[in-house]
């Protein structure tokens, strides 16, 4: 038997900090494409680290955006 666990979480990001988060990468995407000078071991690796970010991207590009709730009022 495995000791693994397997937990989900649900970030709370605003839309302008998953703007935030895909511009960076976006950025560091372009920059490391036109400066690629490095190892072809390097250069492999880090274009396959970019691989495996499209589909997070893609996940942000579809999430649906929902409203926050009204605070309950305290007594």
């Amino acid at each position: 038997m495995s000791n693994e666990k397997h937990l989900y979480t649900t970030p709370f990001l605003f839309e302008n900090d998953v703007k935030l988060i895909m511009d960076s990468i976006m950025q560091t995407q372009d920059y490391w494409g036109s400066k690629r000078n490095g190892t072809l071991a390097w250069d492999t690796f880090c274009q396959s680290r970019i691989d495996e970010l499209e589909p997070l991207l893609n996940k942000f590009d579809s999430a649906n955006w929902k409203e926050l709730p009204e605070p309950t009022k305290e007594i």
